[in-house]
């Protein structure tokens, strides 16, 4: 009997989508986070095994997105589109921070000695 492997993935994009919007990126393992991630740059393809993967080579999230785009393309699956994608959340965070952190008031001290 031949059986289909997408009938038990099925559904696991918008599970991922639902856990996020529910209870927040802490609720998500390290994968997740990069799985949930890939399938807006590469559909139709269970991409968890990628995420894997990109976690085996380079360690960490923080590992993942401190590589440069060709180091990103040297893991089987992870195209240009998929490269540039995690480049660019990285670079999104840090305009984020950078911007957060001219709203916040300037506390200087002139003290006279």
């Amino acid at each position: 009997m031949h059986t289909d492997p997408n009938v038990n993935n099925r559904g696991h994009r918008q599970r991922l989508q639902q856990k996020f919007k529910a209870s927040g990126i802490d609720a998500l393992h390290e994968y997740e986070v990069l799985e949930l991630l890939l399938t807006y740059v590469i559909r139709q393809q269970d991409v968890k095994p990628l995420a894997k993967a990109l976690l085996k080579e380079f360690g960490s999230v923080k590992g993942i997105l401190d590589t440069e785009l060709a180091g990103l393309q040297t893991v089987s699956g992870i195209g240009e589109r998929s490269a540039i994608m995690l480049k660019l959340v990285k670079e999104v965070a840090a305009l984020y921070l950078k911007q957060k952190a001219k709203e916040k008031k300037q506390v200087t001290c002139s003290i006279i000695l």
